[in-house]
């Protein structure tokens, strides 16, 4: 996975025959599903920072459809993959960028047949 703020490795595995699932994320084990929208989140382990970023989400009118989360020991750096209905404003972005405590934001767009 690649962005502005470098490139993190991800892996992945198969359920059955169909079922994906995004199972490591820059050295954090998760389940996420890959498909719409996605929102990837770089955070501190701190109490309140997924409730005001989905308060940003929620004000923008845009719902979460999915949720996953990842660390590695308590009180260190985590991830998360919010898959949204909707692609968020940049305004949005923005605003979660200055979070205390976010590191890093990056949409990606698991759909390939749409454009973000």
């Amino acid at each position: 996975l690649s962005s502005e703020q470098g490139t993190k490795a991800i892996a992945g595995c198969i359920f059955g025959r169909k079922n994906l699932r995004i199972v490591r994320l820059a050295q954090q084990n998760l389940d996420a599903v890959p498909e719409g929208p996605m929102l990837i989140i770089a955070n501190r382990d701190r109490p309140g920072i997924l409730g005001l970023i989905a308060s940003a989400l929620g004000e923008a009118n845009v719902n979460i459809g999915n949720m996953s989360l990842g660390r590695q020991q308590p009180d260190q750096d985590a991830v998360a993959i919010f898959n949204l209905d909707a692609v968020p404003p940049a305004s949005v972005l923005a605003a979660i960028r200055q979070i205390r405590g976010v590191l890093e934001v990056s949409v990606v767009n698991a759909d390939p047949s749409e454009k973000n």
